[in-house]
């Protein structure tokens, strides 16, 4: 009987793989099911482990066919394109060596990925699997943005940290400013300790320059809860996050 390895990269989309940067990575959870079975495969952030390495040019066999896109501020202008591409310390899963089935097959793969609110986001991938076949190399696309809390209200502002999934930042005129403020919406629905409800459109902090959108709130002291949604234009990605005080 023949056997194979699972070779597994999960990337988000429109970003980088999910590795020392991706929201607490040591929880990430990838198995496998086929007629032979069910296992866990191994996904370890460790000290000499990257995220890939993002470059204008593409490597067949190395690079992810999913892009990059960076927006242009010039309205009618094309954004930037550049491509994701693994070198030997990518984070990928590995699965041990395993026997394949006799005729082929499609199994499932499965990604569990933790988020800031407690819940995670469940993934499934069918893979066929073929007898003559023994290397699977699979990307599986992480869809979604991941907000984090800023700190608690102050008196006259809300922020949140919105980042792609991965965990990669936004930013400007920096070496690593893939992902432009201007691609972003990030918006806010707040409810006092009154009862009503105030809806505050989030702008990019330029002065930290580090994935923090702001809003001036009036009276934030008295916010009773905040529920902060943001969505990217060129992906479709979006996400949200909830403060309840």
């Amino acid at each position: 009987m023949k056997t194979a390895n699972l070779f597994v990269y999960l990337q988000a989309l429109g970003g980088k793989f999910l590795g020392p940067n991706a929201y607490d990575n040591a929880n990430i959870k990838v198995s496998f099911q086929y007629s032979g079975g069910q296992f866990e495969i191994p996904y370890q952030v460790i000290a000499s482990t990257n995220d890939g390495v993002i470059s204008p040019t593409f490597t067949a066999g190395s690079s992810s066919p999913m892009p990059i896109l960076t927006p242009t501020s010039e309205a009618g202008q094309n954004p930037s394109v550049n491509y994701l591409t693994a070198n030997i310390n990518t984070i990928m899963g590995l699965s041990n060596t395993f026997s394949l089935p006799a005729s082929p097959e499609l199994a499932t793969l499965t990604v569990s990925i933790p988020t800031p609110s407690g819940e995670n986001l469940s993934l499934s991938q069918g893979v066929w699997l073929i007898p003559e076949q023994q290397f699977y190399k699979i990307t599986v696309i992480v869809p979604g943005l991941l907000l984090e809390p800023n700190t608690p209200p102050s008196n006259a502002e809300i922020s949140v940290f919105v980042k792609m999934m991965c965990g990669c930042k936004v930013s400007v005129n920096l070496p690593t400013s893939f992902w432009s403020p201007s691609d972003f919406m990030v918006n806010a629905s707040v409810t006092f300790n009154d009862g009503t409800t105030q809806q505050y459109a989030l702008s990019f902090d330029n002065t930290s320059n580090d994935s923090l959108f702001i809003a001036d709130v009036p009276n934030a002291s008295q916010i009773q809860s905040i529920n902060f949604y943001a969505q990217q234009n060129s992906t479709g990605n979006y996400g949200s996050f909830s403060y309840t005080k």
